[in-house]
């Protein structure tokens, strides 16, 4: 009995190794998968970025080979300093489980504070080039800054959606206060022939309408956090 004890101890051992190769074998192929597309897209996108017709004001080509030598340089430094910062929040007791996945796996939150801090480095380094849009830029800044700290402060006092949802208001206001741009809205194509104009003035209620779509794409972004996949591929879109 105690021999067919051991050998049945083993075989669960076995089964046991075998599912935790297989689940790790799975999370190579999609980070596999995952480094192909993203290299992919950047080769794209530095091409067009690089050869595009783009304003006068936005620099020459040195400028463009700086920014994209700076976007690429972000990608590294985020992922260099994703594991370290996901073992100080695991220590911080800053984490969730997975229950996606076999395995009662501690998954770190509050990572987007790192992808965040990194892009706005990003941004400052890159504002001297793109001058024009300095109103825009510091705009842009101050919004991201807040959803920020308004994201880390979620994770760590688990603030209640009423308070998510004005304070994501707030954080579109110096946004609308440097838009500039048109107030109309194009009508889609099966209905110009109907209402006889191509675009609807807003005025003012325009400025209403991007305060809705930034509250609905943050906070819709934040409902998906968790549901693997989607909350990225949201982002993408």
């Amino acid at each position: 009995e105690g021999e067919r004890e051991r050998e049945e101890e083993e075989e669960e051992r076995e089964k046991r190794e075998k599912r935790e190769w297989g689940i790790e074998a799975d999370r190579q192929r999609g980070t596999m998968r995952a480094g192909v597309v993203i290299v992919a897209g950047l080769i794209g996108a530095l091409f067009s970025f690089l050869f595009s017709q783009l304003p006068e004001d936005f620099g020459s080509v040195t400028s463009r080979v700086y920014l994209a030598i700076l976007s690429f340089s972000g990608l590294v430094a985020t992922i260099q300093l994703i594991p370290g910062t996901a073992e100080r929040c695991i220590k911080a007791r800053l984490f969730g489980r997975d229950i996606n996945k076999n395995g009662d796996s501690k998954i770190p939150e509050s990572m987007g504070l790192v992808a965040g801090t990194v892009y706005l480095v990003c941004v400052i380094l890159a504002e001297p080039t793109l001058r024009y849009l300095s109103m825009e830029f510091n705009a842009a800044m101050t919004s991201i800054c807040f959803m920020i700290l308004l994201g880390f402060a979620d994770d760590v006092l688990d603030l209640r959606w009423r308070h998510k949802i004005f304070l994501s208001f707030l954080a579109t206001v110096p946004l609308l206060v440097a838009y500039e741009g048109p107030t109309d809205i194009v009508v889609p194509l099966p209905l110009q022939s109907v209402l006889g104009m191509e675009f609807i003035p807003l005025g003012n209620l325009y400025h209403v309408y991007m305060a809705l779509i930034a509250v609905f794409c943050t906070n819709s972004i934040n409902i998906y956090a968790g549901v693997n996949g989607l909350e990225v591929g949201q982002s993408i879109v």
